[in-house]
């Protein structure tokens, strides 16, 4: 699937479903750029994000209707702005997986679009409830997610990659 989607601020992003040639390494690559940037995290996050994309994309089926992975490029371009998927998670269960939107395209409605997508996506799969795994570094995100109803279910220190943090647990139950 591919679409349009016109921002609030009137620029315009393609949005696909289907994994192109390069897209595992420009996801890994763009949250290693953001996040290094922002929060300090390295080379051992942006392994996490390659290795764990990689190993989604391996097997992954954009007809299939269990799964389903979102890249938003600017229209005509191969500049990743936005990405995020489900997978198959816990039994009965889906997760939220690599959500981040580019600086400069924040507070435009990409992310909160594609969060929504992702919700309804897993709603109509039928599984039981959506989760996500989050840092404690991330409030605008987190107040993202409580605005669709997730709620906290467990929290717990990591420190496995450059920068230790609390993470959250957030879950969205759909029956």
């Amino acid at each position: 699937m591919e679409q349009i989607i016109p921002l609030r601020d009137r620029r315009k992003v393609q949005v696909t479903t289907r994994f192109s040639p390069g897209d595992v390494g420009r996801i890994a690559s763009f949250h290693g750029e953001v996040y290094g940037m922002e929060y300090g995290l390295g080379p051992k996050f942006e392994g996490y994000v390659a290795r764990t994309v990689g190993a989604f994309a391996e097997n992954y089926d954009s007809e299939a209707g269990t799964e389903r992975i979102w890249l938003a490029f600017p229209e005509g371009t191969q500049e990743l702005v936005s990405c995020c998927a489900v997978i198959r998670g816990e039994e009965n269960k889906a997760q939220f997986r690599w959500f981040l939107t580019a600086p400069s395209f924040r507070g435009a409605g990409l992310g909160r679009f594609l969060f929504s997508e992702a919700v309804d996506f897993s709603r109509a799969a039928g599984d039981e409830s959506l989760y996500l795994l989050t840092a404690d570094f991330l409030p605008a995100a987190a107040s993202l997610y409580q605005s669709f109803g997730f709620t906290v279910t467990a929290q717990k220190p990591f420190s496995g990659w450059e920068v230790p943090f609390t993470e959250h647990r957030y879950e969205r139950y759909f029956t």
